[in-house]
């Protein structure tokens, strides 16, 4: 069974890919992150249809604030592609010199596959928001799991 999707999926989908692709070309990715990236654009570029091979997480952040200042924050967006889930979250954390922290989840955009989906996110927004991170020094995070990628020979 494959996802149900609706239009506006696809440009969730397309918003996804153009970060994957902006990261793996970068020069402080590790060999094993871009194959984890390669293997989310591959397991993305196939939606609706699932990728039961490819588990992977990847996202972009930037950090406001030195060490030293009353306040440091962290706004970020993370993508999971899980065989039976396709997600985009975004949100910021604090960190306060006089102790503890905040943590905001903002709207997300998920579909999966045979259960509920969450289509929270206003992808014009989310679009703005990827793009004033990637004009600052933006650190890329990529976890994947994937067992056997579909893109790597025997």
């Amino acid at each position: 069974m494959n996802f149900q999707f609706m239009e506006e999926d696809h440009h969730a989908i397309q918003i996804a890919i153009d970060i994957a692709l902006k990261s793996i070309i970068r020069a402080d990715i590790l060999a094993e992150e871009r194959t984890g990236l390669a293997n989310a654009i591959y397991a993305l570029s196939r939606l609706p249809t699932y990728t039961d091979s490819i588990e992977c997480e990847f996202g972009i952040s930037f950090e406001r604030g030195k060490k030293g200042d009353d306040i440091q924050e962290n706004v970020y967006v993370e993508i999971i592609v899980f065989p039976d889930l396709f997600e985009i979250q975004t949100g910021e954390s604090s960190n306060y010199m006089s102790g503890g922290w905040d943590h905001i989840s903002g709207p997300k955009w998920s579909i999966e596959r045979g259960g509920p989906c969450e289509r929270d996110c206003d992808l014009d927004e989310l679009k703005s928001t990827i793009d004033f991170i990637l004009e600052h020094d933006v650190e890329v995070t990529v976890y994947d799991k994937t067992i056997k990628s579909p893109l790597v020979g025997p």
